[in-house]
């Protein structure tokens, strides 16, 4: 038996590579170029007036870790994309908390308007799905949640 081990720690010593590395030579720092795209803040201006809630707690569920999601789609059939927003919501709720809901914004000429029927679905949003499950000409929306899923 002691020979089987010293023949495996003599294989192990000869296997094991002895040659030296050396380190790659620092890549040179580009400098920063000006660029003519710049990001503006419209959200307000064109009616999309919501907020994404996490359902914070002190447990740091890892679901409060991800955005609920969102899909653009056209829900109403104008040609023009709309906007589904999912929210997250507590895990472990406190009633004096408000509840978080997801929002439906439709596109009325480049200004949202807030849908809110149909739309009002709690619970812990994981995404969205648009499609058109069955098979009736209009787009149905799939919320997969933590807990019980929504069609």
């Amino acid at each position: 038996m002691s020979m089987l081990v010293f023949l495996i720690c003599l294989l192990c010593l000869a296997c094991s590579a002895t040659e030296e590395t050396t380190s790659p030579a620092p890549l040179p720092h580009a400098a920063p170029t000006a660029s003519s795209l710049h990001f503006v803040e419209v959200a307000p201006a064109v009616g999309l007036t919501w907020q994404h809630e996490n359902g914070r707690s002190l447990q740091r569920y890892f679901p409060e870790t991800m955005g609920g999601g969102g899909a653009f789609f056209d829900y109403d059939g104008d040609g023009d994309l709309d906007i589904y927003a999912v929210n997250g919501a507590f895990i472990a709720p406190d009633p004096r908390d408000a509840v978080p809901v997801n929002s439906l914004f439709r596109n009325d000429d480049h200004r949202f308007v807030s849908v809110a029927a149909g739309v009002a679905h709690l619970g812990v949003g994981m995404g969205v799905a648009a499609a058109d499950y069955d098979s009736d000409g209009d787009l149905d929306l799939y919320l997969p949640n933590l807990g019980p899923n929504a069609l």
